[in-house]
């Protein structure tokens, strides 16, 4: 994700589920975003980005109210796995069929904006365009291996594990950094002098989800097994769980 996209951020009214053992003065919604805008404005200085993250979990009420309040994500996340067990299984071309998809005389940039429809149908919320935007940056993994290896539709069969789990982590992590954005009204935006250091700030908080993901994806031996749609849920769970006992 880029730093152009803005939405509007949570207010403390929407803590009314949240445990107190998850909310004081130090992590609400007005604090964390006033944390956020001092470490934007004082370029870094002030802060870092391992409290802010902690902070904005236990704002938002911690990792299981986070879970509960992701199903938009988590159901794009169960379909992109679904279609890439599919894509080891049984091939691209096949896979493309079976969920819908003519490929007869079209684009790759036209299979993909399908593909994309297919794993994230609708953006009828701000938790919708959360999802849509990670289901985006992930399958501009596979899209990119295909463009670098200048590779056809009835050639790329064949496609490394290493892709899949890099195509995966990238959905976790653009997710969780998007709803971030979302949350927190996209203040990279609102206080950078410059691009350029939004840029290198937005880069550190992507470094740390993605290390986070990461880590936890390294866990799963199997995600794209028989237990897939239950592994992408412990998984982004514990995600925002290690980002809200960050130290």
């Amino acid at each position: 994700m880029g730093t152009s996209n803005i939405f509007n951020g949570r207010k403390n009214s929407f803590n009314n589920n949240q445990n107190d053992a998850n909310v004081n003065s130090n992590y609400d919604w007005k604090n964390v975003k006033s944390n956020f805008s001092k470490y934007i404005n004082s370029d870094g200085k002030i802060g870092s980005i391992k409290d802010i993250s902690r902070g904005y979990v236990k704002a938002s009420g911690g990792s299981k109210t986070m879970k509960q309040q992701s199903s938009s994500g988590l159901n794009a996340g169960k379909r992109l796995v679904s279609i890439i067990n599919s894509i080891q299984r049984n091939g691209f071309q096949t896979t493309l069929e079976n969920i819908g998809i003519n490929y007869e005389n079209k684009s790759l940039n036209e299979v993909f904006s399908l593909l994309i429809n297919v794993i994230s149908p609708s953006s009828n919320s701000k938790e919708d365009s959360v999802a849509r935007i990670a289901v985006q940056d992930a399958c501009a993994k596979i899209f990119d291996f295909i463009e670098e290896n200048n590779l056809s539709l009835d050639s790329i069969d064949s496609m490394p594990v290493e892709l899949f789990n890099e195509t995966l982590c990238e959905f976790l992590s653009s997710y969780v950094w998007t709803m971030m954005m979302k949350d927190l009204e996209s203040r990279l935006e609102k206080y950078s002098n410059t691009p350029e250091k939004a840029v290198s700030i937005e880069n550190d908080f992507k470094d740390l989800i993605h290390s986070t993901v990461e880590i936890e994806l390294s866990k799963d031996n199997n995600i794209f097994g028989e237990n897939a749609t239950t592994s992408i849920e412990s998984i982004y769970e514990r995600c925002i769980k290690n980002l809200e006992g960050i130290e």
